[in-house]
């Protein structure tokens, strides 16, 4: 099995996959980025002088922002599937997280969603999990994994068991 381990996991679980979400979700934070980064080279070159500077520093300091809180969330998002349950972690920021599990004893049900030219290029999407003891509308929705389907059907036949 994987030698993935996690604050706590129980004594006789074992860690089945440990999946991050797929890399292109860091596209559009980088694209974004670049956007600052030229906005501020354009201004240094159009202004010039100290103003033009001050602006290209703003800028450099905003494209890093985004693309560290990015990069952040992309690390300290994982989805867990063990032998004995899911656990979905979801970093939306640098001060905001999400933890959600249940055992997989109570899924009820298992979707995955593909929808997109990119998400169907790269072979991403979400994995929708349905369960009686998930909290608010009793279902886990995790997004842009990789492979959902596979997911899905390692899940669909963990429940078989």
């Amino acid at each position: 099995m994987s030698k993935f381990q996690f604050h706590g996991q129980r004594e006789n679980e074992e860690v089945v996959s440990a999946i991050k979400n797929h890399p292109f979700v860091l596209l559009w934070p980088g694209l974004k980025s670049l956007f600052f980064l030229a906005l501020g080279i354009a201004s240094f070159l159009i202004i010039g002088n100290q103003i033009g500077g001050v602006v290209l520093v703003l800028m450099i300091i905003v494209a890093f922002g985004i693309i560290f809180r990015a990069t952040y969330c992309y690390i300290q998002s994982v989805f867990v599937l063990t032998n004995q349950r899911i656990i979905n972690v979801t970093q939306d920021g640098m001060l905001k997280r999400g933890i959600t599990e249940t055992e997989i004893s109570k899924i009820q049900d298992v979707s995955s969603k593909t929808a997109g030219f990119f998400k169907m290029l790269f072979k991403f999407g979400d994995l929708i999990v349905r369960t009686a003891g998930a909290g608010i509308g009793g279902e886990i929705k995790v997004r842009n994994i990789a492979h959902p389907y596979e997911v899905q059907q390692k899940i669909a036949s963990m429940r078989k068991q």
